[in-house]
């Protein structure tokens, strides 16, 4: 999402993670030497930064749903104004035995 945005806007990126590999490539292979990115090791709870655009992807399936009222909550603070939010998930299919 990141390198795609970057390449295709006029835009600065900021990535969040606390999986340093995830970090490392992004850095390293995804937006290597540019300056309109940082990437930083930080929870997304500790964020004290307004933004123009959030873009969720992939975060539901490391929390749990007792979570989800403070994820959304927090990027509600981290929004600008007129900010705008996208989620990018796979929904995990449920099987149940009384269906």
């Amino acid at each position: 999402m990141g390198k795609y945005l970057i390449a295709n806007h006029d835009c600065w990126y900021t990535g969040i993670s606390l999986a340093q590999s995830h970090i490392d490539y992004a850095l390293n292979v995804m937006c290597k030497g540019n300056k309109r990115v940082k990437i930083v090791k930080q929870d997304y709870r500790d964020i004290e930064q307004k933004f123009d655009r959030i873009f969720f992807v992939g975060v539901s399936e490391h929390f749990g749903r007792e979570y989800y009222r403070l994820f959304f909550e927090t990027v509600r603070e981290n929004l600008k104004k007129d900010g705008g939010f996208c989620a990018a998930y796979r929904l995990r299919q449920h099987h149940s035995s009384a269906c």
